[in-house]
């Protein structure tokens, strides 16, 4: 499994960016690179993805003392309740905010309780995709509360979309509550029957990712308007971890010193966040985060006074905390352990990339950017926590069966 998913992460974020780079040239959306510096910047990510690609190889698998049957009531009741309450708070949110609210909406503490309890159990959909998913390939069949629970997810999804993965999670969901059996071919189909389904899916999140910030029913006039290309926009949706990458392997300089901006930055959040729990009223970080410092260094219309942040990447980000070379090292040996989890979560290898492709986005957080899920205080430590637990339990095979 290990093998196929960062295969494919390292496809669809680097080399697919690369030729469309090649094809269309920097993107303005990002700050320029001056030509003699561009190739420093493609060595060092090319030294990263071979570090990526020879840890990915690594066959052992994570070794677990849990044991839960996910199939039996107590485990049903609990996933059911966290669909119940989704739904509810779905549908609270798109009342109060609409659907445009993790973009131009207000920030997580400023929300209120409602938006932050949200946050909470919308980080628990990934995971309770990756217990489904373990199921079926065990070709265990998904019990009645497992299904109603995946009525309740997909009509929560479909009631209050705020990220373009959303999508993904809708249409898996519904097939998990209408024909979980179904969804086995789909986790183990070849990978010409994928591409055909894939593709449009691909293009399907990338364009609802802009609906969300734009509006549903301002997309059409919003890409008229300005005169974006499919190709162009998708050359800017998917380039984002090769950009970062490119503007921050530049220089020598930026190799060796960038990690004190990225620790200073991470510590005065840290900081930020402990006064806010302890009552006092500190003043608003301008980079609140790691997610915003890229931003600010990566993207051409940075502007101060809107906190939007964009992840550096897997290959990107261990350089914001260490120089260069000690920064590729970690990242082998984080792309290790997490090769260990996965193959131990998906022992068999008939697993589709169309399977590696939903967990990819189910883990997509954690990949991209994973000293900062861990760092900044909020619902991502929950979810992470809760991926973890989803990946690392051991599901015993055939439990149906022996009832």
């Amino acid at each position: 499994m290990s093998r196929k998913f960062f295969k494919l992460y390292l496809l669809v974020f680097i080399l697919m960016p690369t030729v469309l780079f090649l094809i269309f040239g920097w993107h303005d959306n990002f700050n320029y690179v001056d030509g003699d510096y561009i190739y420093l910047g493609l060595i060092v990510l090319f030294l990263a993805s071979i570090a990526v690609y020879l840890a990915s190889q690594n066959t052992k698998k994570l070794k677990s003392i849990i044991k839960i049957d996910i199939n039996n009531s107590i485990s049903g009741m609990i996933l059911l309740c966290i669909g119940i309450s989704f739904l509810i708070l779905a549908i609270l949110m798109k009342a109060k905010f609409g659907v445009s609210f993790r973009h131009s909406g207000p920030s997580l503490s400023a929300a209120g309780p409602i938006a932050v309890i949200f946050s909470i159990s919308k980080g628990a959909i990934a995971p309770i995709f990756i217990l489904y998913s373990r199921l079926i390939m065990l070709n265990e069949e998904l019990n009645w509360m497992h299904k109603l629970n995946s009525v309740f997810i997909s009509i929560a999804l479909f009631v209050f979309p705020i990220a373009a993965f959303d999508v993904v999670y809708l249409l898996l969901f519904f097939l998990f509550a209408l024909q979980p059996k179904k969804v086995m071919k789909l986790f183990t189909m070849k990978i010409g029957l994928v591409l055909l389904l894939g593709t449009p899916i691909l293009i399907l999140i990338i364009f609802m990712g802009l609906a969300t910030k734009v509006g549903f029913e301002n997309l059409t006039d919003y890409l008229i308007n300005s005169g974006l290309t499919v190709f162009k926009y998708l050359q800017y949706r998917n380039g984002i971890f090769f950009f970062s990458s490119l503007v921050n392997f530049t220089s020598f300089e930026a190799l060796f010193f960038n990690w004190v901006e990225g620790v200073e930055t991470t510590l005065n959040m840290l900081v930020y966040r402990g006064e806010v729990i302890l009552g006092l009223a500190p003043d608003k970080l301008v980079i609140g985060n790691l997610n915003v410092l890229n931003f600010k260094n990566v993207f051409s219309n940075y502007d101060s006074s809107m906190e939007i942040g964009a992840s550096p990447g897997l290959l990107l980000c261990f350089f914001y905390f260490m120089p260069f070379p000690i920064s590729i090292v970690v990242l082998y040996f984080f792309v290790l352990f997490i090769s260990a989890l996965l193959n131990h979560a998906y022992p068999k290898h008939e697993a589709s990339y169309f399977l590696v492709f939903c967990i990819l986005i189910a883990m997509f957080g954690l990949i991209n950017n994973p000293i900062h899920v861990f760092t900044a205080i909020g619902p991502d430590i929950i979810k992470i926590c809760l991926l973890f637990f989803s990946l690392g339990i051991t599901i015993p095979q055939n439990v149906l069966s022996k009832r």
